[in-house]
């Protein structure tokens, strides 16, 4: 889990995100979100951390679930988020993580 201190600098969206994360610390979008708000700011290290936690909750659900379009379509935004950060952790999809149909 990612630990965020709340300081003086910290954008309102970033913080409300993080309160929403302590309480649902498994749902990829938010994640994302607070993710979008960081890189909004330039801190792209606190962004690509919470792409990269985005990215391994929807695999994780994607892989289990028969209907897994919403987590893939997470999965394929945290990947855009990394790309934007320029994180080496963001990656080509593989073929079979292709979106099942």
């Amino acid at each position: 889990m990612i630990d965020l201190v709340a300081d003086a600098d910290m954008p309102d969206g970033a913080l409300l995100l993080s309160e929403t994360i302590s309480r649902a610390p498994d749902e990829p979008v938010n994640y994302i979100l607070r993710g979008e708000i960081w890189l909004s700011v330039g801190d792209t290290g606190r962004a690509a951390a919470d792409f990269l936690k985005a990215r391994e909750l929807a695999e994780r659900r994607w892989a289990s679930s028969a209907w897994g379009y919403l987590d893939q379509a997470y999965r394929d935004r945290a990947e855009a988020g990394l790309a934007a950060c320029g994180s080496s952790g963001a990656r080509q999809r593989e073929p079979e993580q292709s979106l099942r149909l």
